[in-house]
């Protein structure tokens, strides 16, 4: 198996006790000749909604401006204004997942005996 990047070789040269002798001379003749990334590449995982982060500006009369930033770039981002904190945070579960479902209401209290305690 051959080394994914220079950073990964390098590492694994300066530790030879990870892979062992053998290993390290089995990746290096696998790697001869070829050209090598400077770090490996890492697939981007994308959450199921598409979004990778979402920025929210807040302003003095308590509106806010929405940004859902989608993985395939700028030109697929949602961006609005929401005029208070409710509906920044309906934005964020219409289009990032899915909203919790309603609580249970509390218990009415128990009505006091006639006369008190």
């Amino acid at each position: 198996m051959p080394f994914k990047s220079l950073a990964e070789e390098g590492y694994l040269h300066e530790h030879p006790e990870i892979l062992g002798k053998a290993k390290l001379a089995e990746f290096d003749a696998a790697t001869k000749g070829k050209h090598l990334p400077e770090h490996a590449e890492h697939p981007k995982h994308v959450a199921h909604h598409g979004f990778t982060h979402t920025t929210v500006h807040h302003h003095a009369d308590g509106s806010h401006t929405v940004q859902h930033h989608h993985h395939q770039g700028p030109e697929h981002d949602i961006h609005h204004a929401v005029p208070d904190h409710d509906a920044m945070m309906d934005s964020m579960q219409q289009h990032l997942g899915q909203p919790a479902p309603a609580a249970e209401p509390a218990a009415a209290p128990a009505p006091e005996p006639p006369g008190g305690m």
